[in-house]
This record gives C-alpha cells, structure tokens and sequence, in this order.
C-alpha cells in the first residue's frame, strides 16, 4: 500500500486514539482533584487505587506516575489499618507491572500483598494474587513456576466457585502449555476457558479466548481453525472499538499465513498491528509483532528491512527480561546476518540463541509441568477425602443429636403407654381373640409379600437374561475395530435393556445386489454400521430393537440386500406385514452406513431415516442429508434415499438417537437440545476418541444431575 493510501486510515486511528486519550485524561483530572480534597481514611485508599487502575489503562503515561500514587496507597492503607485496600492496592500494580514489563518489581509487590492475604485467610485475595504472580512468572518463561502458582490458585477458584477468576486461572495453564508447544492441552485449557465466558456472556474475554485458541491451533498446524477463531476475535474486537485487541487479532491473522508460507498475505496484517501497538504499553505483544515483521521481511529475502524490526524487538525484550521474544530476535537476527553473509554476527546470535533456547526448553521444566498438574490431582482428591471425612463427622454429630432426641421421646412415650396400659388390660381379653385373627391376617401379608418379592426377582432375572441376549446381538467392540480402528461408542441404556441399539455386520464377497440394478464392486469386503432408535425404551423397547435387528440381519446375510436404502426398504416391508397390522406405527428411526475398503480409499454410503449423520471436516460441521420418515409404518410411503459421503483423513464422522439431545437437566430443568450437542462435538473433535467418550459422558451426566434419564443414549464417533 502506497504512503498517500494508506494516510487516511493512519490518520482515522492516530484519531481514534487521541480522542480516547483526551475523555481519559479529564477522567485522571477530575480523580486527582478528588484525591487532593479526600480526608485520610479508607476512602481515600479506595480514590487512590481507582486512580492508579484509570492510569494503568491509558497509553503514554509516565509509569513514575502510577507508583507516586500506588505508594500513597500503601502508606495511608498502613496507616489506617485498612490492610484489604493495601493488598487490592498490591494486586493491581503486580497486573501493571506484567504489562510495562517489571517483573521482578511486580513479584517483589505481590508477595508482601500475598503474605497480608494469607495472614488475614483473605481467599479471593490470594486467588488474585497467586493468579498475577503466576503470570509475571509465565511471562518470562519460568513455567514451572509459573504452573506451580496457577495449580494453587485453581484450588481457591474451585472452593469460591469464582468462574470469573476460574477461567483466568484456566486461560494462563493453556498459555503455558502453549509455549511449551503442547497443543492438546493447551486447546484444552482454553476450551473450559471459553466455556465459561460463555456462560458469563463476557464478550470481551471471549475473544481473547478465541485468540488463544488461534495460538493453539497454529501449534497444532490446522490453521484453518486458527482462522476461524482469530477472525471471530477481531469481529468481537472491532465491535467494542478495543484497539489493543485488534492489534492481537491481526498478529494470529498474520502468523497464519505466515506459517503456510504466504509471507506477502502476512505482512499487511502485522503492519496493521504495528500501528496500533507503536502507541501501547503492551511490550509483550509489542515485542511479538516486531520480531512477526522482521520474519516475514526476512522470508521473503528482504534482511534490510527487517533488520530495524529485529533490532527494535531484542532491546526491548532484554531492556523487559522476555526470554521468549528474545529469543525469537536471536534466531531471526542469526538467520539474518547469515544472509547478509556476515557469518561472525550470525554466529554470535545463534550462540545466544542457544542459551536462552536450554534454559526455556530444558526437559527437566517440562517433567516438572507435568508433575505439577499430576500433583494437583492428587491435592485434589485428597481435599475431596477430607471433605468428605468433614462430613462424615458432621453426619454422625447430628445422628447422635437425632437419637439423643429419639430416646427422650421415646422415654416419654413408654411412660405414657404403661399409664395406659393400666386401663388397656382390663379389655385385652376381650380383644385376644381379635388378635389372634389380626395375627393371621399379618401372616397372609408376610406370605403374599413374600410371594411377591419372588415374582419380582424372576422377572429381573429374566430381563438381567434379555439384556444379555441383546448385548449378545450389539455390535463387538473389537469387531467395530477391526473395521474402523478409531471409533468410540457411548452407550447408555435407560433401563435394563435398551430401545436404542448399535449393530454391524460385513460381507466377504458378493458381486450384484439381487435388488439393485447395477453390480457392485469386485472388492470383498464391504461393512455395515447401524445407530438406531426403536420404538419405546425398557422391555417394549427391547423387544423392537431385536426384532429390527433380526430383519437387518435377514435383509443383508440372507437375502444379500447390500444396498443401505434397499435394506431400509425391506425392513420397513417385514415390520408393517409383521406387527402393525391394527395402525400399529411402531420401527425405528436410525442410520444405516456402508463402508466399501479399497486399497487407497474408503467408499462411504448410508440411508438414514429422520436421524442425520455429522460430519466435522476442516473444522466445520456439517449435518448430512436424511429422509424425514421412520423405517416402519408413518405418513410416507416413498423408498429411502440412498446418499455417499465424501471423505478425507483426519475427518470425524459421528452417529446418534435422540436420547442424548433430549435430556433434561442444567439449571432450569430444560432439555439439552441438538445445537449444544453439535457445538460440543465441534469443540471437542480434535481430542482423541476416547477423551470425546469421556468428555460426552461427563457432561451428559452433569447436565442430568439429580433427573431421571428419560430415553436411551447412544452416540458414535469415527475418526477417518
């Protein structure tokens, strides 16, 4: 872009940012003749740190400034006993320190906070504290340390249930993780970060955890999905007109093409940025975006450009102790000078790159991560056993309260019953004989009853038996993996036995399928998977799932029905001659998928009625094709579509009834619905299959909470 070009929007936002300075700068003003008038009290402490926090926001601003008036705090906050507003006071300048780059200054003011906090048992305190001293040490790359204090805060957020400060604690560990090059975690860790915000509908932190899910997924190289999330920052970003976040929204835009090799697309990106954050405080991201400039320059052959940018990032970043920046100058400005042939430069930066790189990336701070977050674990479980003993103890109290009370009542009633007593004998042999047939008549009871219990256990025992003949038709697990080595299936029955059923079969050879026109393939082996939900659930239900699949099984290993629609077909043919002969509506609705195994692809085909197939490709779900009938008697009529499927490595395929969606539960007592199950299968589709497995499962269950399930659930996933 040309200097005429681009003067304009240069000009709009130099604008933008002074007419936002000058509305904070009057702010500052009115606060500071308040502050002068303040009589010396607690007030005055609480005008003091509101000063300091409006400074710390505003760019261009004297840090001399900021701790003129944060000691005064300290001070007055001392003098007055009001050690709360001494510590708040501590907090936030341990917060404007990590963005000024002190920190070293920034620890030293939080540990005297900390040590106030701990002494006073101040919990929200410490969580803060421990949360801002865990971050300056992860922004100068000491992440076991810096893992070390974020595991102790999360202890605090969990026992305050502070899903505010929960999801800062959970966006710091993904940021370490990050930088430590661990992708799976760190996507973790910031998908419960996003969670969260998104309960809380916090937009504006809602998109820093898009940009750090951007981060994320670049570790990851599915850059895609980094676009996909950066760019929903930015759109969040440029709503609230919040500059600095723009400025990180065009860094991850920039980075992506930039790690697919597209260097020109990159640089407009980073420039962009460059502009916004030559006015900020933020030397982090500062930092970041220069040596971002100097790279792309660099790769596209242009060393004499990007040399000031190098140049600009290292003394920065060793003026502010960011090891990790500073070592990204290092290599740029080696890989640099090698260019330029200026071989003594290159060699002396990459030896200082090579320090910085083993005191960073040393295995010995990555077991110790590691061991951290095993060891939070174990801290966790053995809070929940003394918990758990606590209330023991404080069961037994009141059980002990509980019999005390028992046996005074019962001491008052036995003294009643022998006054009465008195006057009751002289009618008992009256009554004796009336006794005696009440006596019989409770041993009729005893004996019906007794008769009973024994009904009941045969008809357990005999649905026990029919859930075992069921478990025998379902699909085998190893069988599904022979097919299809990476899958998992959660299934959850309602009852005993269960209406929703998953079943597969495979045929070895067939050459033309007896009702089809056209013959099919030469390969010999083709594989069936089926996810269906039968009419009813509990016995009924049962019942309909073995029947169907019995008419599955008949269709396509006895009438050589190979054709998924055709087998539908046929299906619904047997269960209308079959059992709804009085308008009887009863089948199911269900998936059925054929899988043809090539020697270099996969054929995918399936029919599916009313339940749709998911498919998450590149990031992006899609909702197959269905047909809008059950297989069984309804208000159509028509055959069933036969429909394929396009596939390529890495995409997830998942099958499901309606049983999950339809639970109710949460907060209010509302069903889970089908957006929210597709939204959590698309944030969760990276992890492996048994972590979906699990994280489906957990979630299923925490949204039931104390509520009945009401249907059976059964969900597939297939990794290609």
């Amino acid at each position: 872009m040309s200097f005429s070009r681009s003067l304009p929007v240069v000009l709009l936002i130099l604008f933008s940012v002074f007419g936002f300075s000058q509305t904070k700068f009057k702010k500052i003003d009115s606060l500071q003749a308040v502050v002068l008038k303040a009589p010396e009290d607690t007030n005055k402490v609480l005008l003091l740190n509101k000063l300091c926090a409006s400074i710390s926001r505003l760019n261009g601003v004297d840090s001399a400034s900021y701790f003129k008036y944060f000691r005064e705090s300290i001070d007055l906050s001392k003098k007055s006993g009001y050690y709360r507003g001494e510590i708040e006071a501590r907090i936030a300048a341990g917060g404007y320190c990590t963005t000024i780059g002190k920190y070293s200054y920034g620890r030293n003011i939080l540990n005297s906070g900390l040590a106030k906090a701990e002494q006073m048992r101040d919990s929200s305190n410490i969580l803060a504290t421990l949360t801002r001293i865990g971050t300056l040490y992860w922004q100068e790359g000491y992440y076991s340390i810096a893992a070390e204090y974020q595991y102790k805060a999360l202890v605090y957020a969990e026992a305050l249930k502070d899903k505010s400060r929960l999801s800062s604690v959970y966006n710091v560990l993904g940021n370490i993780y990050i930088d430590q090059k661990d992708c799976r975690k760190a996507v973790l860790y910031h998908i419960k970060a996003l969670d969260i915000r998104t309960g809380l509908k916090d937009s504006l932190r809602i998109s820093h955890s898009y940009v750090n899910l951007g981060i994320s997924y670049c570790i990851c190289h599915r850059y895609d999905s980094a676009t996909f999330y950066y760019s929903n920052a930015l759109a969040i970003q440029t709503k609230k007109r919040n500059k600095i976040g723009q400025a990180y929204s065009y860094d991850g835009l920039g980075n992506c093409y930039l790690l697919k090799g597209d260097y020109q697309s990159a640089i407009p990106y980073f420039k962009r940025a460059y502009v916004v954050l030559k006015e900020s405080d933020d030397i982090n991201e500062r930092i970041t975006n220069l040596n971002f400039l100097g790279k792309s320059n660099l790769k596209l052959g242009n060393p004499d450009e990007a040399l000031p940018y190098y140049e600009e990032a290292k003394t920065m970043a060793e003026s502010s102790n960011k090891l990790i920046e500073l070592k990204e100058s290092y290599v740029g400005l080696s890989e640099l000078y090698e260019l330029k042939n200026d071989f003594k430069e290159a060699h002396k930066y990459h030896k200082l790159y090579t320090a910085i790189n083993d005191t960073i990336n040393n295995k010995e701070t990555i077991r110790k991560v590691s061991s951290l977050e095993y060891n939070r674990q174990i801290e966790q479980e053995e809070k929940i056993r003394t918990l758990e003993t606590e209330k023991t103890r404080i069961a037994h109290e009141a059980e002990v309260k509980k019999q005390r009370m028992i046996i005074w009542l019962v001491s008052i009633v036995v003294v009643m019953v022998l006054i009465l007593s008195l006057f009751i004998y002289r009618e008992y042999k009256a009554k004796k004989s009336a006794n005696e047939i009440i006596t019989l008549q409770k041993q009729e009871v005893e004996n019906q009853k007794q008769i009973i219990e024994e009904k009941q256990k045969e008809i357990l025992d005999s649905i026990n038996y029919a859930k075992q003949i069921q478990n025998a038709l379902l699909a085998h697990h190893d069988f599904v993996d022979e097919h299809l080595p990476e899958n998992f299936i959660l299934f959850k029955p309602k009852d005993i036995v269960s209406g929703d059923f998953y079943w597969a079969t495979e045929v070895k050879s067939y050459s033309l399928d007896v009702q089809a026109s056209e013959p099919i393939t030469n390969n010999p082996q083709l594989f069936y998977l089926a996810c269906c939900d039968s009419t009813g659930h509990g016995v009924p239900g049962a019942f309909m799932s073995l029947l169907n699949i019995g008419f599955m099984s008949e269709a396509i290993n006895e009438k050589g029905i190979i054709s998924p629609e055709l087998v539908f077909n046929y299906v619904r043919g047997r269960l209308i001659s079959s059992i709804s002969r009085d308008n009887q509506k009863d089948g199911f609705d269900g998936i059925l998928m054929r899988f043809e195994f090539g020697q270099d692809k996969i054929i995918v085909e399936y029919a599916a009625a009313n339940n749709a197939p998911l498919l998450i490709s590149d990031g992006k779900l899609i909702e197959l094709e269905k047909d809008k009938m059950p297989v069984g008697k309804g208000e159509k009529t028509e055959s069933f579509k036969l429909h394929k499927v396009n596939l390529k490595k890495g995409d997830m395929l998942y099958l499901y009834t309606d049983g999950y969606a339809d639970q109710f539960g949460g907060s209010k007592g509302k069903k889970f619905k089908y957006k929210p199950l597709n939204d959590l299968l698309l944030e969760i589709h990276l992890l492996s299959l048994k972590e979906q497995s699990l994280i489906l499962n957990q979630r299923f269950e925490e949204w039931k909470g104390e509520l009945e399930q009401v249907d059976d659930v059964c969900v597939i996933g297939i990794r290609v």
